[in-house]
């Protein structure tokens, strides 16, 4: 399959996602702005535009496979490094974890991937992931997931249902769950 159009360059991912998710993205940058911390690592980034919603002092380094989001997001000064989340090995380094939109990409090991996350962050993890809504149409479904790949990851499994992604987001004790739009953020504390 091709890679969506929405992947094709910088620009085209940031009008896609700010139609597909419209008011609800803002909120979930406010959301997200009010929970930081010194050093924030954001993975599966994209142009790396939370960066823009958070303190100055705040040190910030985005992740992504993708060299056009990277080039796009370096373009406007975002502290950006072409990285998979899979094999990163730095989380230790950061204060703060937020994985927005990727779980779906990376599933079927979405559960080790946030196990690990989980482990080795220093403080808090933030997880904000899109839900399924019943009785979606089939057609719908399926445009959703061809608008959705990314032309690296691809999996059979599609997005979780709200009711699973809450299970998914309990079975590791959240500090809280919060559902923004058609997303639900998970927010855990180390002790």
């Amino acid at each position: 399959m091709m890679k969506s159009p929405l992947y094709w360059s910088g620009y085209c991912y940031t009008a896609g996602i700010r139609l597909m998710h419209g008011r609800d993205l803002r909120l979930r940058y406010r959301y997200l702005s009010d929970l930081s911390a010194e050093s924030v690592l954001d993975v599966g980034c994209g142009t790396a535009a939370l960066a823009d919603h958070l303190p100055e002092k705040n040190y910030y380094l985005g992740i992504d496979l993708n060299d056009r989001f990277i080039r796009f997001a370096q373009e406007r000064g975002r502290n950006v490094m072409k990285q998979d989340a899979l094999t990163f090995d730095r989380f230790s380094d950061f204060d703060v974890c937020v994985i927005m939109d990727l779980l779906h990409h990376i599933n079927p090991h979405h559960e080790d991937f946030v196990e690990r996350v989980l482990r080795d962050v220093r403080k808090r993890v933030i997880i904000c992931e899109p839900f399924d809504i019943p009785g979606r149409h089939r057609i719908t479904k399926n445009l959703l997931r061809i608008m959705d790949y990314d032309g690296t990851n691809w999996s059979d499994e599609e997005w979780m249902d709200k009711k699973t992604l809450q299970e998914f987001y309990y079975s590791y004790d959240p500090k809280s769950v919060d559902e923004v739009g058609q997303a639900m953020i998970a927010v855990y504390e180390k002790a």
